[in-house]
This record gives C-alpha cells, sequence and structure tokens, in this order.
C-alpha cells in the first residue's frame, strides 16, 4: 500500500528504506518460485501428500492431549479461594 500510494501520487519513492525492503522482498520472492517450478517441472520433484488422518487417528490423538492436562495448583492463578 506504501508504495501504490506513492505510484498512484505520480512520486518516485527514491531510496525510501520501507520501497527498498519489499523491492529485495519481491526479488527473493521471485528467485524462490522459479526454483520450485524448476523442480516441480523440470525435475519433476514432486512431493506426495502425507495420507490424511482418520477419525479414529484422531480421536486418539485428542485423548492423548486431554490425558496431558493438569489442573492448576493451589495458590496458582486459578484459586477457588476467591
Amino acid at each position: 500500500a506504501y508504495t501504490l500510494s506513492h505510484l498512484n501520487a505520480d512520486v518516485s519513492p527514491g531510496a525510501d528504506g520501507i520501497v527498498l525492503v519489499t523491492a529485495i522482498a519481491n526479488l527473493a520472492l521471485l528467485l524462490y518460485m522459479l526454483n520450485i517450478g524448476y523442480d516441480v517441472y523440470v525435475r519433476k520433484g514432486i512431493k506426495p501428500l502425507p495420507a490424511p488422518i482418520t477419525p479414529e487417528e484422531q480421536y486418539e490423538e485428542d485423548l492423548r492431549v486431554v490425558g496431558q492436562i493438569k489442573p492448576h495448583q493451589k495458590g496458582g492463578r486459578f484459586n477457588d479461594e476467591v
């Protein structure tokens, strides 16, 4: 938005720090996307997605997480003696 506001006002932001950081970030992202595109389309380096979690596996994970929940100790933040 910062860069576009300068462009819409027909003003060149020059060597402003935000514009320079944005430009460097855009160049880095361009190089990253070119690298990914080369890996996927030229080298055929497609990585398969992991298998989806079944409802039974999700239930077991939920039970494991709930089993790790412990009540607050006496004198803790949530005390019954309020």
